[in-house]
């Protein structure tokens, strides 16, 4: 919590926080393992700021920037990690749970907590001690080294993935017209020097993840047509000219 207080009264800048939380007593299943990301969406605090109202006036309380965050991370599962599926879950965190992020979230950054699929309520937050055969309490005897290891190798990437890509873009905005068939948006350049241009992203509002995409090369404007604004979910990304893309940006209305 002080950590997010005092970056918020400094005025920092912070892209994200992954908080690993319970990742490694976990028995398994065969194939591929996998891990939940919990990302928030609009906080449920009496007093919204301007952006979070924007986002819930403009169908986009499920296009938080944790939320882009957790897609963001799915996407680099899916390109870097074969043995290490993403299931992202649409809380804060676990029912009745206050894992560290939320300090972060309450102070308007973007923050997930990454988590095993399953859990042993019996070998964490206990003492250490044995009763009836039974252990219990968080001992390396029952931590799966191998999915520690694929997510260490998520956690990774992310960063990684998040350190070359160039920033998303800010400004992001949708064009309301007259007309309904076409989707018109625009947002501000980026300024960094190896930049090679945008691309849209977009899904149907019913689905989690990302359907369509379009790269519009560099430029601050772009129609799509034939694609209607009312129906889908849009967001708009970064790409530099090795092709390191940003998590996406939601739209915000704009004339």
């Amino acid at each position: 919590k002080y950590f997010a207080e005092q970056s918020f009264l400094r005025n920092q800048h912070i892209d994200g926080v992954l908080n690993n939380d319970k990742i490694g007593n976990y028995n398994g299943t065969e194939g591929i393992d996998t891990v939940r990301i919990f990302a928030s969406g609009i906080p449920g605090n009496k007093k919204l700021n301007r952006y979070q109202q924007t986002l819930l006036n403009s169908g986009g309380e499920n296009d938080t920037p944790s939320r882009q965050l957790g897609r963001f991370i799915h996407r680099i599962s899916q390109k870097y990690i074969d043995s290490l599926a993403v299931n992202m879950i649409y809380r804060k965190d676990r029912y009745g749970q206050k894992g560290d992020h939320l300090p972060f979230l309450e102070y308007g950054y973007p923050a997930i907590r990454i988590s095993q699929l399953t859990e042993k309520y019996g070998r964490h937050d206990q003492d250490v001690r044995a009763e009836e055969d039974k252990q219990y309490s968080d001992l390396t005897t029952f931590i799966n080294f191998k999915y520690v290891t694929n997510i260490t190798k998520l956690n990774s990437a992310t960063l990684a993935s998040l350190a070359d890509a160039p920033a998303s873009p800010q400004g992001v905005e949708i064009i309301v017209e007259d007309t309904h068939s076409d989707t018109k948006l625009k947002w501000e350049p980026n300024q960094e020097p190896d930049l090679k241009g945008y691309k849209i992203v977009w899904r149907r509002s019913s689905e989690p993840y990302w359907q369509h995409s379009k790269f519009v090369g560099d430029t601050l404007a772009y129609r799509l047509k034939g694609v209607p604004r009312d129906d889908f979910i849009f967001g708009v990304c970064s790409v530099d000219n090795f092709g390191h893309i940003s998590p996406a940006v939601f739209p915000t209305p704009g004339l």
